[in-house]
């Protein structure tokens, strides 16, 4: 059985290491958080919430009309390219998004940087996604 010092060891380690486990543990999502952001693009939204903007040209709005595409809102979706290139990238405390789609670029540079990434409504259902697994690593290592 585990001293006293022994558990508050193992506390403290946790704690010197917990800014580490968010990121870890949402590397097992991150299908989802990609889905999350290329369903905000298809629904014409941004990382913040935002409209994405500026709206589509009018010769734009003819080719996605020909193609049945919504031409209602921006959705950066053609051929599904650029939503197939969305990536994530895990740091030890942060994660981006980075698409690897050639026309990232000007996309980036029409519409903004924020693109790319999830809301803050889909980090509240990030943060509820892990919370289970947490809450179990948490017991492995302090037990």
């Amino acid at each position: 059985m585990d001293s006293i010092l022994s558990k508050i060891a193992k506390l403290q380690k946790f704690q010197d290491e917990i800014k580490t486990y968010p990121i870890e543990l949402s590397k097992m999502h991150e299908s989802q958080m990609i889905d999350w952001n290329q369903t905000n693009l298809y629904a014409g939204i941004d990382s913040e919430g935002d409209e994405i903007y500026p709206d589509y040209t009018d010769f734009t709005k003819d080719i996605k009309f020909q193609l049945r595409q919504p031409t209602n809102r921006v959705t950066l979706k053609d051929t599904g390219a650029f939503y197939r290139s969305i990536e994530l990238e895990f740091g030890n405390q942060s994660f981006f998004f980075k698409a690897t789609d050639y026309k990232y670029r000007d996309l980036q540079k029409k519409y903004g940087s924020k693109i790319l990434g999830i809301t803050d409504e889909d980090l509240i259902d990030l943060r509820l996604l892990i919370l289970p697994d947490f809450i179990e690593l948490f017991r492995m290592k302090t037990l």
